[in-house]
């Protein structure tokens, strides 16, 4: 008989990862492609993409899956719902067991997965999740308010507080002072770290790939760095480097008004209801994705967060594909 797998896959902006576990937890495979968020790609993308988040499970003779957790931005509707199930259809059917296919936000997936955690082990009131990788969105979860959301809009109407946002931003700010303040430093060494030779070159390696978003949320690194290294310098770079310090301010700001928009809508909830006895209440913030959770950053917000807060600070102690994994072999029990 075949060892049971329970899959999760974490569908990033940017990136994906698959996590494959036993019954134990213990993970059996790991494997990453490209995104599958059909929001930002195309469809024929995301098939390739998930083909090869596949290809070394189909490897594995002595196990199968059972469980598939499919966790993905913009996985929140009927429609992209279905139309994930049907791409996954594809890779799936070449197992010997048709697994359940379980479509779901990443987002909630990985806050329902940390609050089945401290279930029957805290005394745990509000749990909230801030991500910003390529883009930003926040979740909370208590009893009262059940799951909550704020943000996630996209980079079109409203993607503040996300690695996309600052880079474009910082991009802005470097284009700008190139042509008006002949503040040319930012702009050179911005062109030097992509491999580009002239400004016009910039036009083509942003609008003629359609993975643009992608590609612009990766210089993201680069400008917080340029920042801090041109910071104190007595020349008009440091102009350009308190721009882009200006934008990062702006960004650990959102994630502390998404923080505080999430315990007190638990309040209000909890005043409704009129139980809220304790004056105190048990919190735990977790924070993930590749601009939030960089050292900087992630330290950054723990300073700007009010003293009883800074405590409730943490970063996930799993993966989000393992943690979808988890929830997979949770749903399945």
């Amino acid at each position: 008989m075949k060892k049971k797998l329970y899959i999760g896959i974490d569908g990033g902006g940017s990136n994906s990862r698959l996590s494959a576990i036993d019954h134990n937890g213990k993970e059996i495979a790991r494997t990453n492609a490209g995104s599958v968020n059909l929001t930002s790609v195309s469809e024929a993308r995301v098939k390739k993409n998930i083909s090869q988040l596949f290809e070394t499970l189909h490897e594995l003779q002595d196990a199968t899956p059972v469980y598939v957790m499919f966790s993905s931005a913009g996985a929140d509707t009927p429609d992209y719902i279905q139309s994930y199930k049907t791409i996954l259809n594809g890779p799936l059917a070449k197992f010997s067991v048709e697994p359940t296919v379980h479509v779901i936000n990443e987002g909630e997936c990985l806050l329902r997965t940390l609050w089945n955690q401290h279930q029957g082990k805290d005394i745990l009131d509000l749990v909230i999740l801030v991500i910003a990788g390529t883009g930003i969105i926040s979740f909370s979860c208590s009893e009262p308010t059940g799951i909550q959301r704020k943000s996630g809009w996209g980079h079109i109407i409203d993607d503040m507080g996300g690695a996309y946002w600052v880079a474009h931003q910082s991009l802005r700010l470097a284009i700008r002072n190139a042509e008006l303040e002949s503040n040319t430093g930012l702009l050179k060494d911005t062109l030097h770290y992509i491999g580009l030779t002239h400004n016009q070159s910039l036009i083509d390696y942003v609008y003629k790939d359609p993975n643009y978003r992608e590609k612009i949320a990766a210089l993201c690194p680069f400008f917080i760095e340029w920042s801090h290294t041109h910071t104190t310098q007595n020349d008009a770079s440091a102009y350009c480097a308190q721009g882009i310090q200006t934008i990062l301010n702006q960004t650990i700001n959102e994630w502390c008004t998404q923080i505080h928009a999430h315990i007190d809508e638990y309040k209000r909830a909890m005043a409704k209801i009129k139980t809220l006895q304790r004056e105190k209440i048990s919190i735990r913030v977790y924070t993930t994705g590749s601009l939030i959770t960089s050292t900087h950053m992630f330290e950054a917000l723990k300073s700007s967060m009010p003293h009883d807060l800074k405590k409730t600070l943490y970063i996930p102690p799993f993966e989000a594909c393992y943690g979808a994994a988890l929830l997979a072999q949770h749903y399945s029990s």
